[in-house]
């Protein structure tokens, strides 16, 4: 694969229309996800970015992030979001690491 790809021709609504759409841009050579919000979106103009790290101590999922809440109900429903709407896609990666092919996309 060359480099980042749009996900799935790029945008998608994470948690349906009233929170609007994000743009995911995978790099699967180096098992990293790239997260957009677009214009709309409650959580507009923030970026979040995943990727796989490997240590001594084991394999991580590192994610960073930037953005700006405009209150505080705005930061905790952020941080509620991201904190649950992440253990599916860690879960994947978990199994994709552990468990070679796992992820056959013909399959999906």
């Amino acid at each position: 694969m060359a480099g980042p790809i749009p996900l799935d021709g790029g945008n998608f609504n994470v948690f349906g229309e009233p929170s609007g759409a994000i743009r995911s841009t995978v790099d699967a050579d180096n098992l990293n996800v790239t997260n957009e919000t677009l214009p709309g979106h409650v959580f507009y103009k923030g970026i979040v970015n995943r990727s796989v790290v490997e240590t001594p101590a084991g394999i991580f999922v590192r994610t960073e992030g930037f953005g700006t809440n405009p209150n505080i109900h705005n930061w905790v429903e952020n941080h509620a979001a991201g904190a649950l709407g992440f253990r599916g896609p860690d879960s994947n990666v978990r199994a994709y690491i552990t468990n070679p092919g796992f992820y056959d996309r013909t399959k999906r």
